[in-house]
């Protein structure tokens, strides 16, 4: 397929992106069972891990990782883009981690396992 063909699907540079961000978020959020299926905290983190690096021996998924992560810092589009997409509803993934971390510090509930701040750590 020319480049050219794909404004035929997509009206510009910035869909095309929305689209792989919507793709990539879809499969992440359909690996969330898998991730709860943990135990503990270090079983959660070692399938978390295990998945990441499978993951990153898919050509396709490791660019699309490279130019999330390492373009969102010069590009404000696409960390715009990151921003705005279902991945930032963080209740999935944050429920993973609060069962194995809920009550940790003295019995509180520690202010850095809100979703809001979890979220702001995880994108940066």
């Amino acid at each position: 397929m020319q480049k050219a063909s794909l404004y035929h699907y997509f009206e510009s540079k910035q869909k095309i992106l929305v689209e792989m961000v919507d793709l990539e978020v879809g499969r992440w959020g359909a690996r969330i069972p898998e991730y709860e299926k943990g135990k503990d905290l270090k079983e959660t983190l070692e399938i978390i891990a295990t998945t990441f690096l499978k993951d990153m021996e898919d050509p396709a998924r490791r660019e699309f990782f490279k130019i999330l992560h390492l373009e969102s810092h010069n590009n404000p589009f696409i960390f715009k883009t990151w921003k705005e997409s279902p991945m930032q509803n963080r209740q999935g993934f944050y429920s993973v981690f609060a069962k194995h971390l809920a009550g940790r510090l003295s019995g509180r509930k520690s202010p850095c396992l809100s979703p809001n701040l979890w979220g702001r750590w995880f994108i940066m």
